[in-house]
């Protein structure tokens, strides 16, 4: 996401007058300090509602949005959504009209408009409301299994390149964010290949103990369950592993903290084994 805007012209079709004493002393889409907020309200005899949002508010904020759009002829799709309420766009298809639109907040006062008929909410709260009830994209809990299976076979046909996942998100309707986050749970983009899912091989499970144990730098007898539910760099362990993506490994220490004494024995047999076929070889 990209940084708030902190512009805050008050062309918005409103003359100072208009604006809410609230709204013209914090108009900026940043939470005010509690300091200031306590000096307003020793100067102001104003309530500053705080909290949950009632669903009359949330239908105000809409209702401003979508007339803020048809009073300046924009389209209420994605990348408005996105230029007027700070989410970045970085597919270069659609940069130019994403800042044409971004103007519009600079110089139309859209922060007052979006909070038009709440006086007596913070233009900051009701800037990151607007952001949640019109979110650009859906998230990932509401793509369907055959969608997501798309989107993966989708990243394992294209090449690696820096805007992918802000490509696929203009594709399926879905935050770049969630895009990643499916295409790096299941594909391995250097290879192109997806990741195994399921049940771990006991081969599997050595070589990511052996690439803990390097990576902490201790002996298979030193392992103990605090090391494996640290907070460890799981993408770089799962390299070690091959086929596994790091959410993989990250999600198979339970298993490992409850087998640990049966993972030190299976993991000492087979150093034994390779030591002796080093010695057998050098013999």
């Amino acid at each position: 996401m990209s940084g708030d805007s902190m512009e805050t012209n008050e062309d918005d079709g409103q003359n100072s007058e208009q604006i809410p004493k609230l709204h013209l002393c914090f108009p900026r889409v940043r939470q005010p300090s509690r300091k200031a907020l306590e000096a307003f309200a020793e100067e102001y005899d104003i309530e500053i509602l705080m909290g949950m949002f009632t669903e009359k508010e949330d239908k105000k904020i809409k209702r401003n949005f979508a007339r803020f759009c048809e009073q300046y002829e924009l389209t209420d799709n994605q990348i408005t959504r996105c230029a007027l309420l700070g989410f970045t766009v970085e597919d270069e298809e659609h940069v130019a009209e994403y800042r044409k639109a971004k103007e519009y907040v600079k110089n139309l006062g859209f922060y007052y408009w979006l909070a038009r008929g709440l006086p007596n909410r913070l233009i900051s709260a009701v800037y990151h409301r607007a952001r949640k009830l019109l979110h650009p994209f859906r998230k990932q809990s509401e793509l369907t299994e055959s969608e997501k299976e798309e989107i993966i076979n989708t990243a394992k046909s294209m090449e690696k390149c820096k805007n992918m996942f802000s490509k696929l998100g203009y594709t399926y309707d879905c935050a770049p964010r969630a895009v990643q986050k499916i295409i790096k749970t299941h594909v391995d983009l250097d290879k192109g290949i997806e990741f195994k899912k399921g049940y771990w091989q006991p081969k599997e499970t050595m070589k990511l103990v052996q690439g803990i144990l390097e990576l902490i730098e201790i002996d298979i007898d030193e392992l103990s369950e605090e090391h494996l539910r640290a907070e460890l760099p799981w993408v770089e362990l799962a390299k070690k592993v091959e086929m596994r993506s790091a959410e993989s490994c990250r999600d198979h220490v339970p298993a490992m903290v409850a087998n640990l004494d049966s993972i030190k024995r299976e993991y000492k047999l087979l150093f034994n084994l390779k030591k002796q076929k080093r010695e057998t070889t050098v013999e």
